[in-house]
């Protein structure tokens, strides 16, 4: 005779001993709003019929502004990436009564799965929408 062992594997469980994994620690980015600021600024006086040297140092803050937002921008994906992965890979360990922790490859994979999902309009990058979709991909 087997013993069958009941396991009640939840979201509200994992987040109340998992809240360090939960948060996204995003960058400042001031510069990418700085870009935006100005290149709105550039779009709203384009009629206005200001000064060419005032059109001219908007165009020079933009081309200043515009490789540090881009780098700002690079490094906030990369920020996305490592929480995914972080994430998921906890969603994962927390499981392990019912699966088998796989490699890391794996688990970032699946944490690139889940970035297309959100990327694509099928959910957010809210930890319990990540937990579910880990659910669905991976524990089934």
């Amino acid at each position: 005779m087997t013993e069958k062992i009941e396991v009640s594997l939840t979201f509200a469980d994992f987040a109340k001993n998992n809240k360090s994994v939960l948060e996204l620690k995003q960058l400042d980015a001031k510069n990418y709003k700085a870009l935006l600021t100005v290149k709105a600024v550039e779009d709203q006086t384009k009629e206005i019929g200001f000064s060419d040297a005032w059109k001219k140092e908007l165009a020079d803050k933009i081309t200043e502004l515009k490789p540090l937002a881009e780098q700002e921008l690079k490094e906030a994906s990369e920020n996305v990436n490592v929480y995914l992965f972080n994430l998921v890979k906890e969603i994962i360990a927390y499981h392990r009564a019912v699966i088998e922790m796989p490699k890391d490859d794996k688990i970032k994979e699946l944490a690139n799965t889940i970035r297309s999902l959100i990327a694509a309009g099928g959910g957010q990058l809210e930890p319990e929408f990540v937990f579910n979709a880990v659910k669905v991909l991976y524990v089934k």
